[in-house]
């Protein structure tokens, strides 16, 4: 598995129906699913600038504590 494809969320493949070609779509990034979930938590402090790089700070952290 390539490093794009073990940091990716929800990769998957797609079936077009008419011409039965199969194509591979990676998905969202395992830190953009991250920082996606915990962003609600920031709705309402500051503005939405400050709320999406405190999710991706949170983000980064838990990329970080996974390679431990």
């Amino acid at each position: 598995m390539s490093k794009a494809q073990e940091n990716a969320a929800f990769p998957g493949y797609t079936m077009n129906m008419d011409t039965k070609m199969v194509s591979f779509h990676e998905g969202m990034t395992l830190r953009d699913y991250f920082a996606a979930k915990v962003l609600p938590e920031f709705v309402g402090f500051g503005s939405p600038e400050h709320g999406a790089k405190c999710a991706y700070e949170w983000a980064d952290a838990m990329m970080e504590a996974r390679k431990k």
